[in-house]
């Protein structure tokens, strides 16, 4: 028998985010699509927050070391407000899913992180 275990997250480190308006986060994957760009986008939801995480490889062996021990780094976020969860947005000509990732504590922290920072946070959220 094998043994499986999980461990979990103990600390996330975020190096770099932007926020966007829901509106002006859309426009930004409308312009990239118009260009050339990807037409078909994936982003996390979690807790009225969508982001765009981009993770920092494990390929030095600091990161190495740190994740091991439950660090892990994240390079960039890039994130948006929006309250109400929807499986896909479509705008001109992009496709946006959205996976709702409430259940995953990581993504629960990180939203409730990212709400602090926002600034276009309204009073009910």
């Amino acid at each position: 028998m094998v043994e499986v275990t999980f461990e979990p997250i103990k600390k996330a480190v975020v190096h770099g985010f932007q926020e966007y308006t829901f509106d002006d986060l859309m426009q930004e994957y409308i312009s990239k699509a118009e260009v050339g760009g990807e037409t078909i986008q994936t982003l996390v939801w979690a807790d009225g927050v969508v982001m765009s995480v981009s993770w920092h490889p494990v390929d030095s062996p600091q990161f190495h070391k740190e994740y091991m021990e439950g660090i892990q780094h994240i390079h960039h976020i890039t994130f948006a407000l929006k309250e109400k969860f929807e499986k896909q947005v479509i705008r001109k000509n992009i496709t946006v899913n959205f996976l709702d990732q409430s259940e995953m504590e990581v993504f629960m922290d990180l939203a409730k992180k990212l709400k602090e920072l926002s600034k276009y946070k309204t009073s009910s959220q």
